[in-house]
Protein backbone atom coordinates (compact mmCIF):
# COMPACT_ATOMS: atom_id res chain seq x y z
CA UNK A 1 0.00 0.00 0.00
CA UNK A 2 2.95 2.68 0.52
CA UNK A 3 4.60 1.99 -2.63
CA UNK A 4 0.72 2.18 -4.43
CA UNK A 5 0.26 5.72 -2.60
CA UNK A 6 3.70 7.18 -3.07
CA UNK A 7 3.29 6.52 -6.70
CA UNK A 8 -0.28 7.88 -7.04
CA UNK A 9 -0.35 10.41 -4.74
CA UNK A 10 0.86 13.33 -6.74
CA UNK A 11 -1.66 12.40 -9.44
CA UNK A 12 -4.31 12.49 -6.88
CA UNK A 13 -3.33 15.89 -5.27
CA UNK A 14 -3.69 17.35 -9.23
CA UNK A 15 -6.78 15.75 -9.67
CA UNK A 16 -8.02 17.02 -6.30
CA UNK A 17 -7.24 20.45 -7.14
CA UNK A 18 -8.05 20.76 -11.13
CA UNK A 19 -11.69 19.02 -9.33
CA UNK A 20 -11.67 22.10 -7.00
CA UNK A 21 -10.43 24.45 -9.56
CA UNK A 22 -13.23 23.50 -11.83
CA UNK A 23 -16.10 23.92 -9.24
CA UNK A 24 -15.15 27.32 -8.28
CA UNK A 25 -14.80 28.13 -12.06
CA UNK A 26 -18.53 26.53 -11.80
CA UNK A 27 -19.53 28.79 -9.21
CA UNK A 28 -18.15 31.70 -10.49
CA UNK A 29 -19.21 31.00 -13.84
CA UNK A 30 -23.09 30.45 -12.54
CA UNK A 31 -23.37 33.75 -10.18
CA UNK A 32 -21.68 35.74 -12.93
CA UNK A 33 -24.73 34.43 -15.32
CA UNK A 34 -27.25 35.25 -12.97
CA UNK A 35 -25.89 38.48 -12.38
CA UNK A 36 -26.17 39.09 -16.15
CA UNK A 37 -29.50 37.95 -16.06
CA UNK A 38 -30.47 40.13 -12.82
CA UNK A 39 -29.06 43.13 -14.87
CA UNK A 40 -30.60 42.31 -17.84
CA UNK A 41 -34.14 42.12 -15.82
CA UNK A 42 -33.61 45.30 -13.76
CA UNK A 43 -32.38 46.82 -17.45
CA UNK A 44 -35.63 45.73 -18.74
CA UNK A 45 -37.88 46.68 -15.82
CA UNK A 46 -36.00 50.34 -16.28
CA UNK A 47 -36.98 50.40 -19.29
CA UNK A 48 -40.46 49.61 -19.18
CA UNK A 49 -40.55 51.98 -16.59
CA UNK A 50 -39.40 54.68 -18.28
CA UNK A 51 -42.04 53.85 -20.76
CA UNK A 52 -44.74 54.06 -18.60
CA UNK A 53 -43.40 57.35 -17.07
CA UNK A 54 -43.20 58.87 -20.15
CA UNK A 55 -46.25 57.65 -21.52
CA UNK A 56 -48.16 58.99 -17.52
CA UNK A 57 -46.18 62.20 -18.81
CA UNK A 58 -47.71 62.95 -21.84
CA UNK A 59 -50.91 61.89 -20.61
CA UNK A 60 -51.06 64.70 -17.38
CA UNK A 61 -50.46 67.27 -20.28
CA UNK A 62 -53.17 65.52 -21.85
CA UNK A 63 -55.34 66.16 -19.24
CA UNK A 64 -54.17 69.30 -18.02
CA UNK A 65 -54.63 70.79 -21.75
CA UNK A 66 -58.32 69.15 -21.60
CA UNK A 67 -58.99 70.80 -18.18
CA UNK A 68 -57.75 74.21 -19.49
CA UNK A 69 -59.51 74.17 -22.95
CA UNK A 70 -62.79 73.44 -20.41
CA UNK A 71 -62.17 75.88 -17.88
CA UNK A 72 -61.63 78.38 -21.17
CA UNK A 73 -64.94 77.09 -23.13
CA UNK A 74 -66.92 78.19 -20.06
CA UNK A 75 -65.70 81.28 -18.40
CA UNK A 76 -67.17 84.26 -18.90
CA UNK A 77 -64.01 86.12 -18.79
CA UNK A 78 -60.52 85.64 -20.39
CA UNK A 79 -58.49 83.10 -18.13
CA UNK A 80 -55.39 85.06 -16.56
CA UNK A 81 -51.83 84.09 -17.11
CA UNK A 82 -51.57 83.85 -13.29
CA UNK A 83 -54.54 81.48 -13.16
CA UNK A 84 -52.46 79.29 -15.45
CA UNK A 85 -49.78 79.14 -13.71
CA UNK A 86 -51.63 77.15 -11.13
CA UNK A 87 -51.80 74.40 -13.82
CA UNK A 88 -48.02 73.91 -14.13
CA UNK A 89 -46.96 72.30 -11.03
CA UNK A 90 -48.00 68.78 -12.01
CA UNK A 91 -46.29 68.84 -15.28
CA UNK A 92 -43.58 71.22 -14.53
CA UNK A 93 -40.48 68.42 -15.17
CA UNK A 94 -41.72 68.22 -19.26
CA UNK A 95 -43.62 71.65 -19.72
CA UNK A 96 -41.88 74.81 -20.07
CA UNK A 97 -45.34 76.71 -20.59
CA UNK A 98 -48.87 76.71 -20.91
CA UNK A 99 -51.06 79.47 -23.17
CA UNK A 100 -53.99 80.01 -25.09
CA UNK A 101 -55.50 81.11 -28.59
CA UNK A 102 -58.60 82.87 -29.39
CA UNK A 103 -60.36 81.70 -32.86
CA UNK A 104 -57.99 83.89 -34.69
CA UNK A 105 -54.47 82.50 -33.54
CA UNK A 106 -53.99 85.49 -31.15
CA UNK A 107 -52.24 84.21 -28.14
CA UNK A 108 -54.76 85.55 -25.14
CA UNK A 109 -53.08 84.44 -21.94
CA UNK A 110 -49.84 82.33 -22.05
CA UNK A 111 -47.41 82.08 -18.65
CA UNK A 112 -44.79 83.62 -20.89
CA UNK A 113 -46.06 87.30 -20.46
CA UNK A 114 -43.95 88.03 -23.79
CA UNK A 115 -45.58 85.41 -26.10
CA UNK A 116 -49.36 87.47 -25.62
CA UNK A 117 -50.64 89.28 -28.06
CA UNK A 118 -48.30 87.20 -29.97
CA UNK A 119 -50.26 85.74 -33.87
CA UNK A 120 -49.53 82.19 -33.44
CA UNK A 121 -52.59 81.32 -36.79
CA UNK A 122 -49.50 80.27 -38.67
CA UNK A 123 -48.24 77.80 -36.62
CA UNK A 124 -49.34 74.07 -37.92
CA UNK A 125 -50.58 73.01 -34.44
CA UNK A 126 -53.12 75.76 -34.98
CA UNK A 127 -54.03 75.33 -38.61
CA UNK A 128 -54.28 71.22 -37.53
CA UNK A 129 -57.27 72.02 -34.96
CA UNK A 130 -58.59 74.64 -37.20
CA UNK A 131 -59.10 72.56 -39.92
CA UNK A 132 -59.70 69.40 -38.16
CA UNK A 133 -63.22 70.32 -35.80
CA UNK A 134 -62.63 66.32 -34.22
CA UNK A 135 -59.00 66.99 -33.70
CA UNK A 136 -57.84 66.22 -29.99
CA UNK A 137 -54.37 66.00 -28.29
CA UNK A 138 -51.84 66.95 -30.84
CA UNK A 139 -47.70 66.82 -30.50
CA UNK A 140 -46.25 69.33 -33.08
CA UNK A 141 -43.05 68.74 -35.47
CA UNK A 142 -39.89 69.64 -33.35
CA UNK A 143 -39.11 72.82 -33.79
CA UNK A 144 -36.47 75.79 -32.90
CA UNK A 145 -38.16 78.03 -30.49
CA UNK A 146 -37.74 81.61 -31.54
CA UNK A 147 -37.79 83.45 -27.69
CA UNK A 148 -35.58 80.18 -26.79
CA UNK A 149 -33.34 79.29 -29.28
CA UNK A 150 -33.52 75.39 -28.42
CA UNK A 151 -35.88 72.56 -30.14
CA UNK A 152 -38.94 72.71 -27.99
CA UNK A 153 -42.19 70.13 -29.04
CA UNK A 154 -45.81 71.91 -28.67
CA UNK A 155 -48.70 69.88 -27.58
CA UNK A 156 -52.49 71.07 -28.11
CA UNK A 157 -56.00 70.77 -27.71
CA UNK A 158 -58.65 72.87 -29.57
CA UNK A 159 -61.24 74.86 -27.60
CA UNK A 160 -64.62 74.47 -28.64
CA UNK A 161 -67.45 76.61 -27.16
CA UNK A 162 -70.45 74.62 -25.43
CA UNK A 163 -71.93 74.62 -28.87
CA UNK A 164 -69.09 72.81 -30.58
CA UNK A 165 -67.56 75.88 -32.24
CA UNK A 166 -64.02 76.30 -32.61
CA UNK A 167 -62.74 79.20 -30.77
CA UNK A 168 -59.16 78.49 -29.82
CA UNK A 169 -55.95 76.53 -28.93
CA UNK A 170 -54.48 75.70 -25.59
CA UNK A 171 -50.40 74.90 -25.56
CA UNK A 172 -48.25 73.56 -23.61
CA UNK A 173 -44.48 74.12 -24.94
CA UNK A 174 -42.44 70.52 -23.95
CA UNK A 175 -38.92 70.06 -24.07
CA UNK A 176 -38.26 66.93 -26.67
CA UNK A 177 -35.32 65.52 -23.94
CA UNK A 178 -38.38 63.48 -22.19
CA UNK A 179 -38.67 61.72 -25.46
CA UNK A 180 -34.98 61.23 -26.44
CA UNK A 181 -34.19 60.07 -22.79
CA UNK A 182 -37.00 57.07 -23.65
CA UNK A 183 -35.67 56.20 -27.11
CA UNK A 184 -31.98 55.92 -25.80
CA UNK A 185 -33.46 53.67 -22.96
CA UNK A 186 -35.85 51.38 -24.91
CA UNK A 187 -34.12 51.25 -28.14
CA UNK A 188 -31.55 48.67 -28.91
CA UNK A 189 -28.37 49.12 -29.98
CA UNK A 190 -28.91 48.15 -33.67
CA UNK A 191 -32.08 49.99 -34.02
CA UNK A 192 -32.49 52.55 -36.23
CA UNK A 193 -34.02 56.03 -35.52
CA UNK A 194 -35.39 57.96 -38.32
CA UNK A 195 -36.37 61.64 -38.05
CA UNK A 196 -39.19 62.91 -40.84
CA UNK A 197 -40.20 66.01 -41.83
CA UNK A 198 -43.84 67.21 -42.90
CA UNK A 199 -42.76 66.14 -47.05
CA UNK A 200 -42.05 63.33 -45.89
Amino acid sequence: HGDFVARWLPALVVVLYLAIFMIIAAALWWVREHTLIGGEKSALSLQKAQAAQMSSSLDIINFTLRDIAHDVANSRQQLPSEKLRGYIPDVASSVANIGYTDASGKVIAHTNTAAVNLDFASRSYFKFHRDNPDSGFHLSEPFIGTAVVRALIIASRPIHTPSGKFSGVVTAVIDPAIFGAYWRQSSDSDTTISVYDSND
